[in-house]
């Protein structure tokens, strides 16, 4: 693109005579022009130097030519005036007689055009060989794998299966430590009522006396709690997350009390104690006396309601 370019520069310098304004179009190939070929065309702009030049760079305006590109070089060729040469490369894909469009520039305030081209496209003719032969058509043939791939790949997926299997069995042993109570295991025939009472006192004095901490507090009261609830429903509570038994207070507690005031209570509680037990939780020293007041509220409330039910 460069040799054409100076190769035109020198080719117009030996033309003195030239007007300004003025534009120009013009083919540089020699030869013909078959199908496909890239073709160069030159666009020659004389105008004033001080001139503000507007060309044609739109691809749609060279339809039905293929604007690939195009370069542009200015060059003085007599004091105030200088030559803008802009080529543009492109090509087509049909044969027969086609009409390069005059193309507009603008220059200062006028516009010029230049005049159209024909340009004629050739097909593209077969050499003269002797005996062609076709080449085969190559079959899809399979990928080879390399061993060292392949042992990386299983190696990953152990080492995932691994880690999951160790997640689960971290995970399945922590909710099985939510779940499970650590309140001793209490001899038949005693009053569930009565014993829980004694305990949550019991939790009471102890913490007054600073004997038990926040997390120990709230583990008595989570496991009496759940003791108290499995003995009086006969269900297995100490086993049940605190979302399990709040599923079934909402459906046995409510056969004795129409309202849902002791479930939400008891399931609060709950709750809070989870938090305390394993989230490291640590409420003020106030808030823990009246959670231990609230579990036995909630003990004395549910039985005494209980009782009336069963005894009407």
């Amino acid at each position: 693109m460069l040799f054409l370019l100076l190769f035109v520069g020198c080719s117009e310098r030996e033309a003195v005579e030239f007007e300004v304004p003025s534009v120009s179009v013009s083919i540089l190939n020699e030869g013909p022009i078959t199908i496909g070929d890239p073709i160069d065309v030159a666009l020659t702009i004389i105008s004033k130097r001080n001139n503000t030049l507007v060309f044609p760079e739109d691809r749609k305006l060279f339809s039905p030519f293929i604007l690939r590109d195009y370069t542009t070089k200015s060059t003085k060729i007599k004091r105030g005036i200088n030559k803008t040469l802009v080529i543009y490369r492109m090509a087509i894909y049909n044969t027969g007689m086609f009409i390069f469009q005059p193309l507009s520039v603008k220059i200062g305030d006028m516009v010029y055009e230049t005049q159209p081209l024909k340009v004629q496209i050739l097909s593209i003719l077969p050499k003269d060989t002797d005996e062609l032969k076709p080449k085969d058509i190559i079959p899809p043939y399979r990928p080879r794998v390399r061993p060292f791939f392949i042992i990386i790949v299983v190696s990953t997926i152990l080492l995932i299966a691994s880690l999951s299997y160790f997640v689960y069995r971290l995970l399945r042993k922590r909710l099985r430590k939510v779940s499970v109570t650590m309140r001793p295991v209490v001899e038949e025939g005693i009053d569930p009522y009565r014993y829980s009472i004694e305990e949550l006192e019991k939790v009471k004095q102890q913490f007054v006396k600073n004997a038990m901490n926040a997390k120990q507090v709230y583990t008595e009261i989570s496991g009496i709690l759940r003791y108290f609830i499995g003995k009086l429903f006969s269900i297995n509570a100490p086993q049940m997350t605190t979302r399990e038994i709040k599923r079934v207070l909402k459906k046995k507690l409510l056969k004795f009390i129409p309202s849902q005031h002791f479930t939400s209570r008891c399931t609060a509680l709950l709750g809070r104690s989870d938090l305390v037990k394993f989230a490291k939780e640590t409420p003020e020293r106030d808030n823990v006396e009246q959670d231990i007041n609230e579990s036995i509220g909630i003990v004395h409330g549910v039985n005494t309601r209980v009782n009336e039910k069963e005894g009407g």
